[in-house]
């Protein structure tokens, strides 16, 4: 899984391989600090603002690179959540059979090791397609959480209880557990 911290080291080598390959006339405007902050981040607030100009450019990308790769209190949250996986009973029309599922799941396959995740696009093996883009939805699902109340210098810690969050989670389907 991609995290914060290899984004930016991609964006950092893509701009770095950008300003080796061309000549100063070939290269584009720089950025403002503005449109800097919103492709590095989930957009320019006053307080990513006020850090880049403590900081610098260079202190910011460090920053952010300095920070831990997985935060203990943004994994116990997404430990909480559950998703809906709902679909009818079926067959995949060579025999495969499959039973009917509705039930609210954790996001298991955020930390699940790659290996046990490869029967998923096994397509010999019946299974109903929900459960094969699960991962996925597991991703998307923690995307939100994620952004709110991960830590990083700048980012807008809005609404610290979460309350917003859980509400929109529950109209897409996704409840909080424990």
């Amino acid at each position: 899984m991609i995290d914060r911290r290899d984004l930016l080291r991609g964006a950092l080598a893509s701009a770095l391989l950008a300003a080796l390959r061309g000549s100063p006339a070939e290269a584009a405007p720089a950025l403002t600090d503005e449109a800097f902050l919103n492709r590095l981040t989930f957009g320019a607030t006053p307080q990513a603002r006020a850090n880049l100009a403590a900081l610098g450019r260079d202190g910011w990308l460090r920053a952010q690179l300095a920070l831990p790769a997985r935060d203990p209190q943004t994994d116990r949250r997404l430990g909480t959540l559950r998703l809906r996986i709902a679909y009818e009973a079926g067959d995949d029309g060579e025999g495969g059979t499959w039973g009917a599922m509705d039930e609210l799941r954790p996001l298991t396959s955020l930390n699940a090791d790659p290996a046990s995740l490869l029967p998923l696009v096994d397509w010999t093996r019946p299974m109903e397609y929900s459960e094969r883009i699960r991962p996925a939805q597991d991703v998307i699902a923690a995307a939100l959480p994620r952004a709110v109340h991960a830590p990083a210098p700048g980012q807008h810690q809005a609404d610290q209880g979460g309350e917003r969050d859980r509400e929109q989670a529950r109209k897409e389907g996704v409840a909080h557990g424990g």
